[in-house]
This record gives C-alpha cells, sequence and structure tokens, in this order.
C-alpha cells in the first residue's frame, strides 16, 4: 500500500538522464531489499557466465535495503559494484527515499519509515533508532550516505526507461513526479499507455518478470518475500519485435479508432437518413388521413343531394298528378 504525505502544490519533478553512449549490453537488476547472498550470487554469475565487463551496463533499480537482514552489506556491495563497472547506474527506490526522510535529509514519507522494513536497516548496523537523529546519522557510514543522496530517479538508453516504480500515464517521460516514479502502482500497471519506449521498473512484486510488451517490464521478483533476485539483459529488445508482431501498437490502435469512428459517422448520416424517411412517412400517413376523412364528408354530402335531389322529383311527379 502507498503511503504518502504528499502536496500537490510542492511536486517534486523527476529528473530522467539521457545515457547516450550505448553499451553493448545492458543488465538490469530488481529490487535487493537487504539481501547481499542473494545480489552476490548474481554478480558473480554475471561475471563468471556472462563474462560482465567495464563496456558493459548495469543498472540497479533501487530499494537496496530494509527488509533483508543485511543491507549495509549491500550498500557495501554496491559501492564495490560501482568501483569495479564504472559505467553502473544506481536508481532510487522507495524505501531510501524514506530512509531519507526519516534522517531529515529530504525525501518523503519518513514517519512511516520503520514500520515499513526500515527497522531492518538500523539493526544491520548495531544502531538503536531511539534518540536524537543527528546521533543516529553519525553512526551511518559516511560512503553508505552519501550513495543513498546521490541516487538518481531514472535513466533513459535507447528504447528503454528504466525507473524504480514507474511513470505516470497521464503525463509524458520529462514531465514527471518523484511520487509516482518511486511509489506508483495501479494507475501505471493497469495502463496500456505507450510513452515510446519500453519502462522497465521493480517496486511490485511478481513471481516471474512481467513482460508487457511493448509498454512495460517489471523485473521485481519479490526478492523480500522468499522469491528470486531477478536480471534482465538487452534481450528485451528481441522480445519487444515479438510482442510487437502479436499486439496491437497504439498506430494500429489509433488507425482500427479512425475506422470505427468513419463507420460510426456513416451510421450517423443512415439514421439520420431514415429518420428523416420515417418523419416524412409520418407526414403521409397524417394527410393520407386527411385525405379519407375529407372523401367521407363529400361521400356523405353527395348522398345527401341525391336524397334531397330525388325527393324534390317525387314531390313534383305528385303534384303533376293531383
Amino acid at each position: 500500500m502507498k503511503i504518502s504525505n504528499w502536496d500537490a502544490s510542492q511536486t517534486r519533478w523527476a529528473y530522467i538522464r539521457e545515457i547516450a553512449d550505448a553499451s553493448p549490453r545492458v543488465f538490469a537488476v530488481g529490487d535487493i531489499h537487504g539481501h547481499l547472498d542473494e545480489v552476490s550470487r548474481l554478480l558473480d554469475f554475471l561475471v563468471d557466465k556472462e563474462g560482465l565487463s567495464a563496456a558493459d551496463q548495469l543498472i540497479f533499480i533501487g530499494d537496496y535495503i530494509d527488509r533483508g537482514i543485511n543491507s549495509r552489506g549491500v550498500l557495501d556491495r554496491m559501492l564495490e559494484a560501482g568501483a569495479s563497472w564504472p559505467k553502473t547506474v544506481f536508481l532510487k527506490g522507495n524505501h531510501e527515499d524514506m530512509l531519507l526522510s526519516y534522517l531529515g535529509l529530504g525525501g518523503e514519507n519518513g514517519e512511516y519509515y520503520l514500520v515499513n522494513g526500515g527497522a531492518n536497516f538500523f539493526k544491520s548496523y548495531g544502531i538503536a533508532t531511539f534518540g536524537d537523529l543527528s546521533s543516529v546519522r553519525d553512526q551511518l557510514p559516511e560512503s553508505h550516505l552519501k550513495f543513498i543522496r546521490e541516487l538518481e530517479l531514472g535513466v533513459s538508453l535507447g528504447d528503454f526507461v528504466f525507473v524504480h516504480a514507474g511513470l505516470a500515464p497521464s503525463r509524458p517521460i520529462d514531465r514527471q513526479n518523484v511520487e509516482d516514479v518511486l511509489w506508483i502502482r495501479e494507475k501505471f500497471l493497469d495502463s496500456a499507455h505507450d510513452f515510446g519506449r519500453t519502462i522497465v521498473f521493480g517496486h511490485t512484486a511478481f513471481k516471474e518478470v512481467l513482460l508487457d510488451m511493448p509498454y512495460k517490464v517489471g523485473i521485481d521478483t519479490g526478492i523480500a518475500y522468499g522469491n528470486k533476485l531477478e536480471q534482465k539483459d538487452k534481450e528485451l529488445e528481441a522480445l519487444r519485435e515479438q510482442h510487437r508482431r502479436t499486439k496491437p501498437l497504439p498506430a494500429q490502435i489509433r488507425a482500427a479508432e479512425k475506422h470505427v469512428s468513419t463507420v460510426e459517422g456513416c451510421l450517423a448520416k443512415h439514421v439520420a437518413t431514415l429518420e428523416q424517411m420515417d418523419h416524412q412517412i409520418k407526414e403521409l400517413r397524417t394527410k393520407a388521413a386527411a385525405y379519407r376523412e375529407e372523401t367521407k364528408q363529400i361521400a356523405s354530402e353527395a348522398v345527401k343531394a341525391r336524397a334531397e335531389h330525388t325527393r324534390l322529383k317525387l314531390q313534383e311527379a305528385q303534384e303533376i298528378v293531383a
């Protein structure tokens, strides 16, 4: 459930950086949530089996901390990853934003942090959460605080945009706010909105990677709930092409909508013509009824006239005989 004390009058706009240099491969890693062993195994796999090198682009989708037992170890591992693979991108998740808010360093929703998995963050450092906040901050490694404060909100790379939670369908990519980028769920998940790029996101956990091409790819596979940690590389491009062939794209949808609109216009014209004809038929029926009444009246008067003529003839004949 999204928790928010966000005030729409004080919008925090999200800067989504464009990455101009295309790497030979891109690996995106989902939410980690304090699970050091799992992310270490994943990085070892990328090095040993995939030959991960400094030329590759590695993107972490955010939520490195909380819930799991070793947030401190995960942050140390992220700093190592940044040093080993300089092109690595670290995105901010809603949990990092809540932590900053709790520590009085910006962010939002800090008042809900401890009950939303944050207690395990401080536990991994052996820090008590009661007392003066400045004392709590002073016990955290400066390198960890710096890492969290410098996290990016999103990056755009080729046909893909990487953010933590998703994007608001009602706004273009360059007009997103921080609240949506970090917290959005249903409005994004339930929408087949085409941003012109595929959105790769985490935040919402799925049992398997969500492939809703060409619109979105969800890579949070629920490690915080006992599931696996997932990574996806640029085979997404092939998947996108495959789904283009089987799923109507917005251009096709717009063409279909235009065709439907044309058909509806023709039908409306036919309906109007039929309504006009029906009106004319009603007018003709009314005139016919009036003609029938007039004919009846004329016929009645003719009968009366013949009867009067006959009476007068009979009267004249009687007078002659008399």
